[in-house]
């Protein structure tokens, strides 16, 4: 039974990381859209494009990828693991 659990853990994580990283790739574009630098010539209004720009970024968690949110997982679900496996072998 707690390798089905495994691996339906593991096909879960499989499907994340596509969908996670497709949006992000829909948050960077929607951040390019709405603070385009193309536009900006002053240093000042530069930088609060780029202060706005990684505040929305924040937001909508395109700052941080796929893998940091697998890793975040694994440092939350690695005891688990520790202590399932340590479940089976005790007599």
């Amino acid at each position: 039974m707690l390798v089905f659990g495994g691996l339906g853990s593991l096909l879960v994580g499989l499907f994340y990381v596509p969908a996670a990283a497709a949006l992000q790739r829909r948050g960077q574009r929607l951040c390019d859209e709405l603070f385009s630098l193309n536009e900006a010539t002053e240093a000042t209004a530069i930088l609060s494009l780029t202060e706005d720009r990684h505040k929305l970024e924040q937001l909508l968690g395109a700052d941080r990828g796929a893998v940091a949110d697998l890793q975040t997982g694994l440092a939350i679900i690695g005891p688990l693991l520790v202590n399932a496996g340590a479940a089976l072998l005790a007599p």
